[in-house]
């Protein structure tokens, strides 16, 4: 396996195997869930790479923006104590990633905290709690007796979920939730949003 994709046609076939391999960006991420731990995976092409995948890890929790919310339900996130550059990480794993420290360049897109007047209109199922015994926010159910708050507050108004912040797309409507992420190239007439590995490929992405 140790000559697998590495350029050298081999096999005579083994080039156009691994075409998409050789054009794709390196990193790939999954999320799954048991009960309330979450777990972070990563496959990085090219078996060179065992070595960093191999390394130690650690459970973090994602917290929320320094504050201790009663009732929610604590998500642990296990990731490589390793920072790395997550400009090819889009939706809730960026959220969590750039949040919890372990991106090498982005910051956290979340800012502002949810309060019991946010979102409003939306998510009637809402469980009004405290945050630090300071304001009012509220949670939402899901599950079997599990709460979460994972929502990102909108600069009009309205709330998405975290999948839906820093994915190239404008959910929000004004453009907040792609404002503060830093894995997307802005077309500079149509303000449409690129991933970065499509920058100077030789195709006209952006159409302008």
């Amino acid at each position: 396996f140790e000559y697998l994709c590495d350029q050298v046609n081999t096999c005579g076939n083994e080039n156009a195997l691994c075409q998409k391999a050789f054009d794709s960006p390196g990193i790939h991420q999954k999320i799954d869930s048991y009960e309330n731990h979450m777990s972070v995976s990563y496959c990085l092409k090219g078996l060179d790479k065992l070595s960093y995948l191999a390394g130690n890890c650690s459970e973090k929790d994602l917290g929320y923006l320094g504050y201790e919310l009663l009732g929610r339900t604590q998500l642990l996130l296990n990731v490589p104590e390793t920072k790395f550059d997550c400009k090819y990480v889009y939706g809730e794993m960026y959220v969590y990633l750039a949040c919890i420290g372990q991106c090498a360049t982005s910051i956290c897109p979340l800012e502002d905290p949810i309060r019991h007047d946010s979102c409003l209109g939306q998510y009637p199922s809402r469980v009004y709690t405290l945050a630090d015994n300071n304001f009012l926010t509220f949670l939402l159910p899901y599950g079997d007796n599990k709460y979460h708050n994972n929502l990102f507050p909108c600069d009009n108004g309205r709330c998405i979920p975290y999948k839906q912040v820093c994915n190239l797309a404008n959910d929000c409507g004004d453009f907040s939730d792609e404002t503060k992420c830093t894995n997307h190239f802005i077309c500079p007439k149509s303000s449409n949003y690129m991933p970065l590995s499509s920058v100077c490929d030789g195709k006209p992405d952006c159409q302008d």
